[in-house]
């Protein structure tokens, strides 16, 4: 994926400043570290899912639509969160400020791609990747443990 896309989608959305901002590139790269610092073992790879340093739960959804899950597997779907996606160069992590509401609504206007959704205050942690399993840590793995998706 790139900022391209998903700027995009957020245009097609009709998002404005008050729900979506792009941090700059300096407190990217620091959100990105911190981030790595977080919930990363090797900091510097390109799937962090494949990494996790915490403990996680994960889930594969029938119709391969994770994105459409997430804001029940959220502890709030309005919380304003840092929507991290992987370029498409696979060396380099976008970082946006927006919701997780919002954040799931753009994802389902672009292609496919891998994503995180970080809580600001670095208590949980949800993924999508490229094998459309959903990876969620803190408080967001309870609730994807215990939540029963088939109703």
């Amino acid at each position: 994926m790139n900022r391209k896309a998903i700027l995009n989608g957020v245009r097609e959305l009709g998002f404005g400043v008050a729900e979506f901002r792009c941090p700059t590139r300096v407190e990217e790269s620091l959100l990105v570290r911190q981030i790595e610092a977080h919930f990363v073992s090797a900091p510097g790879l390109t799937w962090w899912w494949s990494s996790f340093s915490v403990p996680t739960a994960t889930r594969a959804f029938d119709d391969g639509l994770g994105f459409k899950h997430v804001a029940q597997i959220a502890p709030d779907a309005q919380e304003t969160i840092w929507f991290v996606v992987e370029e498409a160069s696979g060396d380099d992590f976008g970082v946006f400020e927006t919701s997780v509401r919002n954040a799931c609504a753009i994802v389902g206007q672009c292609p496919a791609f891998e994503y995180y959704l970080v809580a600001k205050d670095f208590s949980w942690l949800i993924c999508e990747n490229h094998h459309e399993v959903v990876i969620a840590s803190g408080s967001a793995m309870r609730r994807l443990s215990s939540m029963d998706f088939c109703k």
